[in-house]
């Protein structure tokens, strides 16, 4: 098992886990053991296989057994902590569970319970009937006073925390406002007071990275899925930061996530007015290995040292400061014990690694460069296909890294982002550049890489309004032109396209592919049941922005009127429609009318193929390709209102499924991945960079 296996399966597991809608894409070949060894020591297995459950995964039965036995951890876990709020607020003792409920239904691996009382005479009306004794403690919890019990019937150890946080009990305030700001919520019909998110982001500041030797899956999860709901109060986040000397660390923690979720969504998590406040940078690189996220534990622990202690004198809270003198003695026990043991965490080898892999393992390194990724921004989008190609290439081995910008036609934006994407080519060691789309390959003039730009249509082709091409389209037109001379490698989605390219320019034909596990064929009555749809309607479905003049939903409203006239059917707009719903309404429509102006390969149609579903369309792209020989399909001779209508008729009468599954079989992505790492192949090669470094061919069946 290679670093670079064990790291696709961590961002998988991240995709599956931060982002439901996301129809995350195993790694090819999925490793079960690793898995499971990965999720169990990371804290998210029980949420790992509830979201394999709700995609219909059957997990293995060691799988499943493992889930079953941490399942009843928890549920243990979850008693001994209703019984110790119960003791709590019998006895009138302020508590809170700082971080225990953050990561449910998973858990921790024990119970931290924080307690305003600084005596630990307290704990013995907090643990009185249970079957409770003193575990051993080291030099770090002996000094932050901190008392850890086992507890008999329950795996999970307890920990009580006296009035204090941190290594060596340094934080002393912030305990009364985790404790003040406390929030009742229930769990499994009982209540349990628990932090505010923003306490809790704050609490990761402090504790995720000072002191620590790996980043867990389960606090990038919950960080992550608190900063994208977009509910958090940022000021008091960084009032309380900086009043409780938890700034730097909260800063550097952050710093790690936001890399992370670069990594593996392709944008940054935190939002730029935050960037700088945070001081995101020059805290170094994460990457997953041995089972956790690591980052440079020597220099960042120094660092974030040096500014604890000096604002801690410079605050002349002396107290805090002598405790923190005495962080480099409980290091060392710490150290001196893992040493003594054998092994440690940030050293030990994931199972069936030998050594470290070398360089002339690493995976190739691309950054793909586009206006048109499909940001959850609340606007509806249909470029889908751009991350499904790059959730293939990172499952076949190729590390993309995406820079993504919105372009809006405004050439400042382009400007900008040109800036920025200068600036992280030269912060990061890429071997080449892949623009999808024409004018995102501006961004990578002058080149410093090789340049592989992907042209799928109107790019090339002309911005279209109601009028014909615009001025805007035309330029847009002379620019990507410009960009296919400068490329190294050109790639168009359909054979038609080449005619739009310089002669001098030798483009590879790849088509955008297929999800063919996402778009299947589904029986009509279940999919319209599971939409709301009725059962006795004829559905014609149309797919695109209404009020953009190349889809020319106005010719298909006419159509469709016209058909009225003959045969009842309704149209259905499928637009801003969440992309996993789009296979349901292919399979619950009984026809597609496609009367696009100008196409390059579109994928609307090939995916109604690869769900059986009747295809009415004008002569646009590859289409009458992609409909040559299939019965139930037509391809009308002209494109007016009364052909169109007719056509629909034909098809509607007809009152049957086609046959197109198999016409569309060579677009499966895992195939036009191939294709697209061959070009990349071919200019790394051109460039010095031995092929086989890219280790994917093998890695997609």
């Amino acid at each position: 098992m290679s670093p670079e296996t064990e790291r696709r399966h961590a961002s998988w597991v991240l995709r599956l886990l931060v982002d439901a809608s996301i129809a995350a894409r195993a790694p090819d070949p999925l490793d079960w053991d690793l898995l499971l060894d990965l999720t169990r020591a990371n804290g998210v297995l029980v949420r790992t296989a509830e979201r394999l459950a709700t995609l219909g995964v059957q997990i293995p039965e060691r799988f499943a057994a493992a889930v079953a036995s941490e399942r009843e951890r928890v549920r243990s876990t979850l008693a001994l902590v209703r019984q110790l709020s119960r003791a709590c607020e019998a006895h009138g003792i302020e508590y809170v569970f700082p971080k225990l409920f953050q990561d449910y239904p998973d858990m921790g691996d024990d119970v931290d319970l924080l307690l305003l009382e600084r005596s630990a005479r307290v704990d013995d009306r907090i643990v009185a009937g249970l079957r409770a004794s003193l575990a051993a403690r080291d030099i770090g919890g002996w000094i932050a006073g901190t008392t850890t019990y086992t507890i008999d019937g329950c795996p999970s150890p307890l920990d009580v925390q006296h009035g204090r946080l941190g290594v060596v009990g340094e934080q002393t305030v912030f305990p009364t406002v985790l404790i003040g700001h406390r929030r009742h919520i229930v769990v499994d019909g009982s209540e349990f007071a628990t932090p505010p998110p923003e306490d809790q982001l704050v609490l990761q500041g402090l504790q995720r990275v000072w002191g620590r030797l790996r980043i867990a899956l389960c606090d990038v999860v919950f960080t992550m899925s608190a900063i994208r709901r977009g509910s958090l109060d940022w000021d008091y986040i960084l009032a309380t930061a900086r009043r409780h000397g938890a700034l730097a660390g909260l800063g550097c923690y952050l710093s790690y996530v936001d890399q992370i979720h670069r990594d593996v969504f392709w944008q940054p998590l935190v939002a730029e007015p935050m960037r700088g406040v945070l001081g995101l940078r020059g805290w170094g690189r994460v990457e997953f290995r041995a089972g956790g996220y690591r980052f440079p534990i020597l220099r960042v622990n120094s660092r974030l040292y040096v500014r604890q202690l000096g604002s801690r004198i410079a605050a002349r809270d002396w107290t805090a400061a002598t405790r923190l003198f005495l962080i480099p003695v409980v290091a060392a026990a710490r150290a001196f014990r893992r040493l003594a043991q054998g092994l440690t965490s940030a050293t030990a080898p994931p199972r069936g690694i030998e050594k470290t892999m070398t360089t002339a393992d690493a995976p190739l390194r691309v950054l793909m460069i586009t206006s048109e990724w499909p940001v959850a921004d609340g606007r509806p989008r249909t470029t889908y296909f751009i991350k499904r190609q790059a959730e293939f290439l990172q499952a076949a081995g190729v590390h993309v890294d995406v820079f993504h910008f919105k372009g809006a036609k405004n050439p400042w934006n382009y400007v900008r982002a040109w800036v920025r994407a200068r600036r992280r080519i030269a912060q990061h060691s890429y071997d080449l550049v892949h623009a999808q789309f024409g004018m995102s390959g501006l961004l990578a003039l002058p080149k410093r890489l090789p340049l592989v730009v992907t042209f799928r249509g109107d790019d090339v082709q002309g911005i279209v309004g109601w009028d014909g091409i615009t001025l805007a389209g035309r330029v847009l037109q002379l620019a990507c032109r410009i960009v296919a001379r400068w490329a190294d490698a050109a790639i168009v989605v359909s054979e038609h396209m080449k005619d739009y390219l310089p002669r001098s320019v030798r483009p590879h034909v790849i088509p955008s592919g297929l999800d063919l596990n996402l778009f299947r064929v589904i029986p009509r009555d279940e999919a319209r049941g599971r939409l709301g749809l009725a059962l006795d309607k004829r559905l014609v479905l149309f797919v695109g922005n209404p009020a953009d003049p190349r889809k020319r939903h106005p010719l298909a409203r006419q159509a469709v009127d016209i058909l009225n006239q003959s045969t009842p059917a309704e149209l259905v707009v499928a637009w801003g429609t969440p992309h996993t719903d789009i296979p349901l309404l292919m399979n619950a429509c009984d026809v597609l009318v496609f009367p696009s102006a100008q196409e390059g390969s579109p994928n609307t149609v090939k995916e109604a193929l690869a769900c059986n579903l009747p295809v009415v369309s004008v002569p646009v792209g590859d289409v009458p390709l992609r409909l040559r020989g299939i019965e139930g399909c037509e391809l009308c001779a002209d494109e007016r209102p009364e052909t169109i209508a007719a056509a629909l008729e034909r098809v509607l009468r007809r009152g049957q499924r086609i046959a197109g599954r198999d016409t569309v079989t060579d677009l499966d992505e895992r195939q036009t991945t191939q294709q697209v790492i061959a070009v990349y192949r071919s200019v790394a090669t051109s460039r010095g960079r031995q092929p086989d470094l890219l280790g994917a061919p093998s890695a997609v069946p």
